[in-house]
């Protein structure tokens, strides 16, 4: 396609006709999809896993019924230690993948810190990762994270606010990520500051 642009044209395509022409490549070559009925593709589900399950399938996930012999945990079962911790991982986790983070953020990570662990139910689990939320370690790690002011004007407390402005949506972000976009605009300001002389 690109012999024949050029060839057509008389130029070589640029990168953004490329690219448009590698996507048009893609599109007429793919193979068309197949559409199979949800009944059918059951039945090929089933005759793939009978070499696993045999063919009493309802029997053999009965058998799994009971096989792990640890205790399921409530709430109260971890000790404040074991939550620290969980909570000082999600926090790093979440800094590490996100320049700019809110609390949900770190309640999604401390589900998923929790995920390999049997509660007796989905409300202990729950429970565990609001009072993770809540604990001291992780408003601690959440506050020592900077606080992004947004672009316009807070109000006094007790005042009113914006209705667009969702209540307890803060963002935060990580002494380390400010460093690095402050060494970032230094460099432009020196860049564009050695451009004039």
């Amino acid at each position: 396609m690109i012999s024949e642009y050029a060839a057509a044209h008389g130029r070589q395509p640029t990168t953004v006709e490329v690219l448009k022409l590698r996507q048009r490549a893609t599109l007429e070559t793919r193979t068309q999809k197949e559409h199979h009925r949800l009944a059918e593709m059951t039945e090929r589900w089933q005759d793939r896993a009978a070499t696993y399950v045999g063919a009493e399938s309802q029997g053999w996930v009965a058998t799994l019924a009971n096989r792990n012999d640890l205790p399921l945990l409530h709430a109260s079962d971890l000790a404040e230690g074991i939550l620290a911790d969980a909570v000082g991982v999600a926090v790093r986790t979440v800094a590490e993948r996100r320049a700019t983070f809110s609390r949900a953020n770190i309640l999604a990570e401390l589900h998923r810190q929790f995920q390999g662990v049997r509660f007796v139910s989905p409300e202990e689990r729950i429970a565990v990762v609001r009072a993770g939320g809540r604990s001291r370690r992780g408003a601690v790690a959440v506050d020592l994270s900077a606080r992004v002011a947004p672009h316009t004007r807070v109000p006094a407390p007790g005042r009113w606010t914006s209705r667009f402005r969702a209540k307890g949506h803060e963002v935060y972000t990580t002494g380390a990520v400010l460093e690095a976009e402050a060494r970032l605009l230094d460099a432009g300001r020196q860049g564009t500051s050695e451009g004039r002389n």
